[in-house]
Order: structure tokens, then C-alpha cells, then sequence
């Protein structure tokens, strides 16, 4: 669990996982630069549940990938659990995850979530993981991204394949891992039930469309010419992306847009050399 600036969510996240109906577990949080009171929050849970709790920080904010990954190295079961401090797991998050891996072999869990805010009321409808086959799933994650990284849960094969996140990704670093993961051809479990309250609110990074457009650019080109995606499935995606900031930025900030400009010019130049028509 990486947590920045988290104390207004993170008690109630760590109960989450107290309260689940599969005991054997350990939490793991990454403090992500010292702001706030979360040290407290940590050492008051981890007096409730010894020998559970493994607290780790940095004095600087080094950004939630990096964090993650810190918590995969250290981690020492076979079954790695996402959970971000703003978010909660169900009691039976864990065993359900489990339960169906086991059941159906497959190598990873998608669970279905249902969105709460800030104070924790339900916000639309439940949300399953859409019943999409396993090789047409990268490319309907690329037209919207479905597991939010709290959903996942890594079984073992996976996690001994040491996949991380990309540290140089700020937005969409989960994408593009589970983009990874399907082309290792590691087979996900999707949920038929409910273990995950998602919570939107303020700080969340998709309430800044420009940074976030900008941002998650940055995972289309990455995977601009993965012949493992759709043909031209990247190119639009960054399409989408920078159109509009290319148009708001015009007028608040020209020489950001004229960045945006070549990053389309250079996609577009780059995907033409690669696939010819």
C-alpha cells in the first residue's frame, strides 16, 4: 500500500484489511515523502496487529510506481494484493481472489468494484470486469481501463515473474503492467462479485484532465509498435490524448502545445515507418 499525504483515508483502508475473512496476511505501506500524520496511523494498527505490519518511507515523494515496486521486492508471500490508502476491501476480498485461482487455475484475479466518495457514499452502479476473452483484452484496456491497480490480485506464477511497474509512468503505470502481464500470457480470473469500494474524491489525478491527458500519453507511446496490441490501437489513443490539450493549451500555455504537437507528429512519423500501409 503506497501512501502520500493519506491520512485522511488511510485508517479506515488498513481496517479493510484487518477485517478480511482470510487471516493469513501481512500489509506492507510505503509512507512516499513524510507529510502527514500517516506514521501514527501505521504504528496505532500495527499495536493492534503485531507482527502483521511492515512500514517502510522515504523523506521525499518519489511518485506511487517506484513505492509499489519497493513493496513488491520486500514482499514475502506468494500472492500479492493491491490495495490504495483511499480504497477499501470487502471481507471477503481475498479469499474470493483466492478461491477463484485456485478453482479455475488462472494466474491473476480482476475484481469488480463499486465507486464511493469522499465521505464513503456509493457513487453509480456496481462494476464487474467485462466478460472479455483473455486475447482481446489488452485491446479493450487500451479503450478504457477497467482494473484500477486496488482490483488486482497476483498469483504466484505472476509473482515470480517479478513484474514491476514502470517508474517512469506518473498515470497509467497499472495499464500498462497489465498490458505486460496478458502478453507473458498469464491468464486473469475476472470476478463475478463486488470486493472493492473505489473511492473518487479531490485528489484524485484523473480531477486534472490536462495533466492527466498528457500523462497518460505516455503509456500509448510506449507501446506505440507492440505488434502484440491492435494495429493503430496506440496511435489513437494517443490521438484522443493530446488533441485536446493540444487545443486548451494553445491559449493558456502555446509552447506546451507546440510540445504536444510534435509528440502527435513524432507518434504518427514513428507508427508510419514501423507499419507501412
Amino acid at each position: 500500500m503506497p501512501a502520500y499525504r493519506a491520512e485522511q483515508f488511510l485508517a479506515v483502508a488498513l481496517e479493510s484489511v484487518a477485517s478480511q475473512t482470510y487471516g493469513d496476511w501481512e500489509v506492507r505501506v510505503h509512507e512516499d515523502g513524510v507529510y502527514d500524520d500517516s506514521a501514527k496511523i501505521i504504528a496505532d494498527f500495527s499495536r493492534m496487529n503485531p507482527g502483521k505490519v511492515y512500514h517502510s518511507f522515504s523523506s521525499k515523494n518519489t511518485g506511487v510506481s517506484r513505492a509499489r515496486n519497493q513493496l513488491m521486492d520486500t514482499a514475502t508471500g506468494d500472492v500479492i494484493a493491491f490495495l490504495d490508502a483511499d480504497d477499501l476491501w470487502l471481507p471477503d476480498h481475498l479469499e474470493r481472489a483466492l478461491s477463484v485461482m485456485r478453482r479455475s487455475g488462472a494466474d491473476w484475479y480482476i475484481s469488480g468494484m463499486q465507486e464511493v466518495d469522499g465521505g464513503g457514499l456509493v457513487r453509480g452502479s456496481e462494476r464487474l470486469p467485462p466478460a472479455v476473452a483473455t486475447s482481446e483484452m489488452a485491446g479493450s484496456l487500451l479503450e478504457h481501463n477497467f482494473i484500477p491497480t486496488s482490483l488486482a490480485v497476483l498469483g504466484p506464477r505472476v509473482v515470480q515473474q517479478k513484474f514491476r511497474f514502470d517508474p517512469n509512468l506518473k498515470v497509467g503505470e497499472d495499464l500498462d503492467l497489465w498490458i505486460r502481464i496478458l502478453q507473458a500470457e498469464l491468464e486473469p480470473a475476472l470476478a463475478e462479485k463486488v470486493t472493492i469500494l473505489y473511492r473518487r474524491h479531490d485528489s484524485n489525478t484523473t480531477n486534472d484532465p490536462i495533466r492527466f491527458a498528457e500523462e497518460f500519453a505516455k503509456v500509448f507511446e510506449k507501446h506505440l509498435n507492440n505488434s502484440f496490441l491492435p494495429a493503430g490501437a496506440c496511435l489513437r489513443g494517443i490521438e484522443i490524448m493530446l488533441r485536446p490539450v493540444i487545443r486548451m493549451r494553445r491559449w493558456r500555455a502555446p509552447h506546451l502545445a507546440v510540445f504536444a504537437l510534435w509528440r502527435l507528429w513524432w507518434a504518427r512519423r514513428a507508427h508510419t515507418a514501423n507499419c507501412p500501409p
